[in-house]
């Protein structure tokens, strides 16, 4: 005897980036909760999550129009003898989203009811189904319209922590979107030696190369490559690695202080293109914040993920130390 499993059918939801969600006004939801998200590199930015789940699984993202690094940083100097990340916060939580949106851009994760179970005996009402989709949206505040922005469908259970990395990436680039273009807009700026270990008490070259596990992202005007220690695989037991080996030449593009890398074609010997209007998913995104360098990398990720990992497990984003590429 057999089952068939019933899955849900997302021929409705097939959406055009020049639409918005139908019948869903979230700029007047009501305010919860406005809080930071918790990380340096997001200083500035805030997330709201609905709780009552009016039409679905719903979250807010604020992003300063003139970019987070820079109203935050004029927050600080307005703000005296108080918490600042507490008063901005209050000061958030007494405003509509309408009138937020004269100072932010306003964004929303969202995934529809249709795809939620209703759990009302656990702590949350509602828990996402398998398969569902996760709509990004963008809120016009000049025409009072919303957008899709991006789409991620989650088909099997093991999506899930993919649709938690690709919301993570998602805020880092709404992040860069609003950065006002510095002189890391050009490859010349950002030419260098990056390289992340998984202990961050090492700090010089060769320490981090010394130990296993090391990530290093070369970048110059005539190539740029990244690579990883080839010893989290070859000195480790075939059958559970240390780590996957990864060696990429690259194309790029760079907004404000954020540069994003994308593989190559096999059959792609040119230097580095500037590919700012590409489709494929970048390899690392590394940020620069108060002279401090910060990267996604799904590679870093899945190597940290495995039983035998040569890493040990550290979080998103991974600090990278910057040296002069004619140094080695």
């Amino acid at each position: 005897m057999s089952c068939q499993k019933k899955t849900k059918n997302f021929d409705h939801l097939t959406v055009n980036k020049e639409q918005g969600p139908a019948k869903i006004n979230f700029i007047d939801y009501p305010i919860d909760d406005f809080e930071g998200i918790v990380s340096t590199q997001f200083d500035g930015i805030y997330r709201n999550f609905d709780f009552k789940y009016r039409n679905g699984e719903t979250t807010f993202i604020l992003v300063p129009k003139i970019g987070s690094e820079k109203w935050y940083s004029e927050q600080k100097n307005k703000i005296y003898n108080q918490d600042i990340d507490a008063t901005i916060e209050k000061r958030l939580n007494q405003q509509s989203l309408k009138n937020l949106s004269k100072e932010f851009d306003i964004w929303v994760f969202h995934t529809p009811k249709e795809f939620l179970k209703s759990t009302p005996n656990m702590d949350a009402p509602y828990t996402p189904l398998t398969p569902r989709k996760i709509l990004l949206y963008q809120y016009n505040s000049s025409s009072n319209t919303w957008k899709t922005a991006d789409t991620f469908s989650v088909d099997h259970d093991n999506d899930e922590a993919k649709a938690n990395q690709w919301r993570e990436s998602k805020i880092l680039e709404l992040k860069t979107k609003q950065e006002t273009t510095t002189s890391s807009s050009t490859l010349d700026s950002w030419t260098g030696i990056y390289l992340n270990s998984d202990n961050l008490q090492l700090t010089s070259y060769q320490e981090i190369k010394n130990r296993i596990g090391w990530y290093e992202l070369k970048i110059s005007s005539k190539e740029i490559t990244f690579e990883n220690d080839s010893r989290m695989e070859s000195e480790f037991p075939t059958e559970a690695p240390g780590g996957y080996s990864i060696h990429y030449t690259c194309n790029y593009s760079i907004s404000g202080n954020t540069i994003r890398l994308y593989a190559k074609d096999e059959n792609e010997t040119s230097p580095p293109k500037n590919i700012s209007d590409s489709e494929k998913k970048p390899v690392i995104i590394l940020n620069k914040k108060d002279n401090k360098y910060y990267a996604i990398s799904p590679d870093i990720k899945d190597s940290e993920s495995l039983v035998n990992s040569a890493r040990a497990k550290s979080p998103s984003p991974y600090l990278f130390y910057r040296f002069d590429i004619n140094m080695h």
